[in-house]
């Protein structure tokens, strides 16, 4: 009777071993996965906001952050080769992995506002353009907007065009 107790003893450490090694590798499974799809989220958000740029022409934008969103991509791609590497590295590749994440994020969200802001300002000029002659006021905005258009920075340009347009509205 002794016999079946160890045996049986024996037997629920080897279960909870089962249940604590299934439960491990589950966990692994679902990290693995969960890091592939995002890899492949980032990696088509960045290419689509790198596409969107060059269909609008914004040459400036593009080379300004071309060789960031190369890195990033590159980054991801070396993220995929390490889920592939056995044994996987989880605690490495969870602190790469983040801190990744965050910067696709963030380099994405740049992108998209300059061009954003490329485009609303380039239209705004090309809207204003045929004022120039009639308007000084005018062609003296338009030429420190182009100004800072030309200088890449769009933010700062769209920021005149609507100070200048609440200035406008404030005067009608």
């Amino acid at each position: 009777l002794s016999k079946v107790d160890a045996l049986d003893k024996s037997c629920d450490l080897v279960l909870d071993d089962i249940k604590f090694f299934t439960s491990y590798f589950r966990n692994i499974k679902d990290f693995v996965e969960t890091t592939y799809h995002k890899v492949n989220e980032l990696s088509v958000m960045i290419a689509i906001t790198l596409g969107n740029i060059k269909k609008n022409k914004c040459k400036p934008v593009y080379e300004k952050y071309v060789n960031d969103a190369n890195v990033i991509l590159s980054s991801l791609k070396t993220v995929n080769q390490l889920l592939l590497k056995k044994p996987i590295d989880i605690e490495a590749l969870n602190n790469k992995f983040s801190t990744l994440v965050t910067n696709a994020e963030d380099l994405n969200s740049s992108m998209n506002n300059d061009l954003e802001n490329y485009m609303l300002v380039s239209k705004c000029i090309v809207f204003a353009n045929p004022l120039r002659s009639q308007f000084s006021e005018v062609n003296k905005t338009l030429d420190e907007i182009d100004r800072l258009f030309m200088e890449g920075n769009y933010e700062k340009a769209q920021e005149k065009l609507n100070a200048e347009q609440r200035k406008n509205t404030l005067a009608e």
